[in-house]
């Protein structure tokens, strides 16, 4: 490796090779995203009996299956005999899961259906052992509100335990809709990012790169807020505007530490405006949770949730992505929405036009961002400096979880702190 161990991360300093080493992104892989809860999916995609779902756990193709009993389930997308991929398409429907290959099938709950030309397995260990030749469950795998994590550890913290007081910003999502369910709207998308996976992780909740990373976008934003000819092009361009607060006002945005790496922060964007959309929203909220439910719900302005290591939902925008790291330099995020079940027609649109301002290759907010973290992965080549430092407010927080704000880089200092102890095996 580049550089030992020890050296990789201390007192708000982090060495290159955490960023560039290959060997360190390998280590990465095995102590890891290899043992951390990893989000694969969401119950509303495998809604029926039957339903199945192909999605991947670093790397490993696996299958998530909803059974006759309404459990959802998770294997290893192979199948025992020859190794071929079970499920080929990206998710539908199927009586029986079988394998194209030689034909072998499967119930829902993983159990072997059965196996053309079984006799001529006679005297081998599959005759009188079936049971054992089914789908390889996932060492864990777990729902959160819906929410769908995995493991390839066999041991660990459970999923509710891992998720800990970051759990709340799920639980906004899912208690955002009047009828108490979400699902997720339409297909993925995702952008392939020329960086390391830390790197875009650790600018979420950063304040202080705002004003002068996106200067050019909050210009055409201010003009088009003045100009709009419609409420929705004037709502695109307030998302994007609002990049456009000082660094004081940044300094008063609350961002939480949480064990386990997560944080959270608030209050960069005001989501309830008052409109007759908005009133008939909470009214319909209110008949389900009460007007100090609704308070509880909408109250806090949730812009960003970081559940470490991978995935960061937007609960104010119903965003959700998921960080796929590709290898040491490149990452791929993919980005779902989710529509809030019960909702009005406008409250739905909302959603929409915060993913096209934001999330699609035509946001010029996502372009500013993008150049930033390749820069950052380029600069970092340069063998004669040693790395970064994150040290804004190091002497003013303590270090480890607890309450700071988006002009601090404690948030940061929590993941590596985090990374560290993976690293180490020390968890």
């Amino acid at each position: 490796m580049e550089t030992a161990m020890a050296n990789w991360y201390e007192a708000g300093r982090a060495h290159a090779s955490v960023y560039r080493d290959p060997e360190v992104f390998a280590l990465e892989r095995e102590r890891l995203f290899k043992v951390a809860w990893i989000y694969v999916g969401h119950e509303s995609q495998v809604e029926r009996p039957g339903d199945y779902l192909r999605s991947e756990l670093v790397d490993e193709p696996i299958l998530l299956v909803r059974g006759a009993d309404g459990e959802v389930r998770g294997f290893f997308n192979r199948c025992p005999h020859r190794g071929a991929l079970i499920a080929r398409e990206a998710r539908g429907n199927a009586k029986l899961l079988q394998c194209a290959y030689h034909g072998w099938s499967f119930r829902h709950d993983g159990a072997l259906q059965s196996i053309p030309y079984e006799e001529g397995y006679a005297g081998t260990d599959l005759g009188g052992q079936r049971e054992a030749w089914g789908l390889t469950p996932l060492p864990r795998f777990a729902s959160y509100r819906g929410f769908l994590f995995a493991s390839l550890a066999a041991e660990g913290p459970d999923l509710e335990s891992y998720l800990g007081p970051v759990a709340i910003n799920l639980d906004n999502m899912v208690e955002r809709s009047p009828l108490g369910k979400i699902a997720v709207w339409g297909s993925r998308f995702s952008i392939v990012k020329r960086n390391n996976w830390k790197v875009y992780l650790e600018n979420l909740h950063d304040g202080a790169h705002a004003l002068p990373t996106h200067v050019s976008s909050i210009r055409a934003a201010q003009q088009a807020i003045e100009q709009a000819p419609d409420e929705w092009t004037r709502l695109r361009a307030y998302i994007m505007a609002a990049n456009a607060q000082s660094p004081k006002d940044m300094a008063q945005l609350p961002v939480q530490c949480y064990p386990n790496g997560h944080s959270d922060m608030s209050a960069f964007r005001k989501t309830r405006p008052d409109t007759p959309g908005q009133r008939e929203y909470e009214e319909a909220l209110a008949r389900r949770y009460g007007h100090d439910g609704v308070e509880r719900i909408l109250g806090v302005d949730r812009n960003n949730a970081i559940i470490y290591p991978t995935l960061t939902v937007q609960p104010n925008w119903m965003q959700l992505r998921l960080l796929v790291p590709l290898d040491v330099e490149t990452t791929r995020v993919d980005i779902w929405i989710f529509k809030i079940l019960g909702a009005p027609e406008w409250i739905q649109q909302r959603i929409r036009a915060f993913t096209n301002t934001i999330h699609t290759p035509g946001s010029l907010v996502r372009a500013d961002d993008l150049e930033n973290f390749e820069r950052v992965q380029l600069g970092l080549r340069a063998r004669s400096v040693s790395g970064i430092n994150v040290l804004r407010e190091f002497t003013a927080e303590p270090a480890g979880p607890g309450p700071s704000t988006a002009m601090s880089e404690r948030y940061v200092r929590n993941q590596l702190e985090t990374w560290m102890r993976y690293m180490k095996e020390e968890r």
